[in-house]
C-alpha cells in the first residue's frame, strides 16, 4: 500500500486526501493550525462558492505564466474534466445547487462542505494530525523516499501532496511555509502580491465619499506600461482606498507595480460624455447648477459622492462631464496580504505536469491550491464599515421559516479582523388580516394561525 502524506487540511489538501485514499493509499494530512479548514469556512462569505456554470470559466483564471496555465486549464477545465470535481464531491454526499450562474453546496454553508471532507476521510481512515506544521522535505537517499519533518519528528511516505495554501488572511492561520518547502525541493515562486484586496489611493476624495458605493468602470494606468487593466462594477468608496470588486479585481496589477499608476473613473458609464454634458446644460436651465449640493449630482450619486464631486465640478458643462468621465487618481499601492482575499502568485506552474499535478523537478511530489502561481477573481462580496451603524441584505434562497412545529434557526457569524461572533436567528413573518369569512386572524408565514391560551374576558 502507497503512503501519501498531505500538507495542509484546507479546502484542496482535504480533497486530495480523500482522493489518494479512494484509490487505495495510506494518507496522512498534516495542518499546523489548531483545526482544518479555516479559510474554508470563510470562504464565499460562509456560503463557499464552489464553482459556476459560466462556459468561459477558464478565462477567470490569471497566473505569471499564462501559456502554461493554459495547457493546466485544458487538462483541468475542458470536457468531461470540467465535471470532475463535482461528481467527486457528490460522490462524497455533497449536494450542489446554482444561483445566479454560481455553484454552492445545497445548504448554503461551507461548513457543509468542510463537515462532508472530513466525514469522508473518516470513513477513509485517513489520519489528521492538527498542530503539525511541516518544516522540511528531503528524500531518503537509502530507500528514495520522501521525508517531512516536523520539529523533531518526521514522516516518510512514497509520495507527498503539497497543500499548504497562501499567504493570504493570516489572521485564519495563512504563512508562507508552502513556499518554503517548494524553494527546499528545487522549485521557483513568482512574486508574491495581495489579491482581491482594496486599492490605495490618498486623494481627499476617498476620504469625503467613504461609505458610499457608485456603478462605474475603473481603468488602472501606469506611467510606462499605458492602459494595465479595465472593470466595471460597483465602486466602493473607503478612506484612503477603493474597495469593491472591480477594485478588487485590479489588486494584482496594482501591487505588481511599485509607482507610476493611477485610476480613470468613469462615473457615468451608461451616458456618453456628449449625453452627460447635455445633462448638465439641462440642469444649467433649471437654475440649479453651480450649488453645493447640486441636485443634479444628487441625481446620479449617493450623496457624500455629489457632494465632494460638486466641489471639484468645473463651471464649463463640457469640462464637467470630462471630469466625471475621466477622474484620474493616483494610486500609492494595495493593501497587505491581512487584507487579502487570496494571493497572486506561487509555485511556478511549468516546474508541474498539467495532467498529474507531480513535479518535474522533485518527483513524488504533488502540489495543488493556493500554493501554485495560479488565482482569480471576485464573484461575490460584502463589507460593513465598524464605525457606522448600517443594514447588511442577505439572499437566502429555499428560505426554512420558523413555525411552532418546526422552530428551525439559522446561525449568523460576524467577523471583524480576528473577532467573531456568533449568533442565531429566525425567519417568519407575523401580521393580523382577514380571513375568508372576514374574520379578523393572526397570519403565521401567510397561513392562520389558531391561538389557543387562557380564557379569559378581554378575548370576548
Amino acid at each position: 500500500m502507497r503512503e501519501v502524506i498531505v500538507i495542509g487540511g484546507g479546502a484542496a489538501g482535504l480533497a486530495a486526501a480523500a482522493a489518494a485514499a479512494k484509490r487505495g493509499a495510506k494518507v496522512t494530512v498534516l495542518e499546523k493550525n489548531d483545526r482544518c479548514g479555516k479559510k474554508l469556512l470563510a470562504a464565499g462569505n460562509g456560503r463557499c462558492n464552489i464553482s459556476n456554470t459560466d462556459p468561459h470559466l477558464s478565462s477567470a483564471y490569471r497566473s505569471h505564466d499564462p501559456i502554461r496555465l493554459a495547457e493546466f486549464e485544458e487538462s483541468l477545465l475542458c470536457g468531461e474534466n470540467r465535471e470532475a470535481p463535482l461528481r467527486f464531491l457528490g460522490e462524497l454526499g455533497l449536494r450542489t445547487a446554482e444561483r445566479d450562474g454560481y455553484l454552492y453546496p445545497r445548504s448554503m454553508q461551507s461548513q457543509s462542505v468542510l463537515q462532508v471532507l472530513l466525514c469522508a476521510l473518516s470513513r477513509l481512515h485517513v489520519r489528521i494530525r492538527t498542530r503539525t506544521g511541516a518544516d522540511r522535505i528531503d528524500r531518503d537517499p537509502e530507500t528514495g523516499r520522501i521525508r517531512v519533518f516536523c520539529g523533531a519528528w518526521h514522516y516518510e511516505a512514497d509520495a507527498v501532496i503539497l497543500c499548504a495554501g497562501s499567504k493570504a488572511s493570516p489572521q485564519l492561520g495563512a504563512g508562507s511555509g508552502g513556499y518554503m518547502l517548494a524553494e527546499q525541493t528545487g522549485h521557483e515562486v513568482t512574486e508574491l502580491v495581495p489579491g482581491l484586496c482594496p486599492i490605495l489611493c490618498e486623494d481627499p476624495l476617498t476620504f469625503a465619499c467613504a461609505g458610499d458605493r457608485v456603478h462605474a468602470v475603473l481603468t488602472l494606468r501606469s506611467e510606462d506600461a499605458g492602459v494595465l487593466g479595465r472593470e466595471e462594477g460597483q465602486l466602493q468608496w473607503t478612506a484612503g482606498a477603493l474597495s469593491g470588486i472591480p477594485a478588487f479585481n485590479l489588486s494584482r496589477l496594482a501591487g505588481e507595480q511599485e509607482e507610476g499608476l493611477e485610476v480613470e473613473l468613469d462615473l457615468v458609464p451608461e451616458l456618453s460624455e456628449d449625453d452627460l454634458a447635455a445633462y448638465l446644460r439641462q440642469l444649467r436651465r433649471l437654475g440649479a447648477a453651480g450649488e453645493s449640493a447640486s441636485p443634479g449630482l444628487a441625481g446620479l450619486f449617493p450623496s457624500r459622492t455629489a457632494a465632494a464631486l460638486s466641489e471639484r465640478l468645473p463651471r464649463e458643462v463640457f469640462d464637467a462631464a470630462r471630469m466625471l468621465k475621466h477622474l484620474r487618481l493616483r494610486i500609492c499601492g494595495v493593501r497587505s496580504f491581512d487584507s487579502a482575499q487570496i494571493c497572486c502568485g506561487g509555485i511556478a506552474l511549468s516546474q508541474f505536469d498539467p495532467h498529474t499535478m507531480e513535479s518535474l523537478v522533485f518527483p513524488g511530489l504533488c502540489a495543488a491550491g493556493e500554493v501554485l502561481d495560479a488565482d482569480g477573481h471576485v464573484v461575490a462580496s460584502a463589507r460593513c464599515r465598524a464605525e457606522e451603524t448600517c443594514a447588511l441584505a442577505a439572499h437566502i434562497p429555499d428560505v426554512r421559516l420558523w413555525h411552532p412545529e418546526d422552530p428551525h434557526l439559522y446561525t449568523l457569524c460576524f467577523r471583524f479582523g480576528r473577532d467573531e461572533v456568533e449568533s442565531y436567528c429566525g425567519f417568519r413573518t407575523v401580521e393580523v388580516r382577514s380571513d375568508r369569512r372576514g374574520h379578523a386572524r393572526v397570519f403565521l408565514n401567510g397561513k392562520p394561525l389558531f391561538l389557543r391560551g387562557v380564557l379569559d374576558q378581554g378575548y370576548w
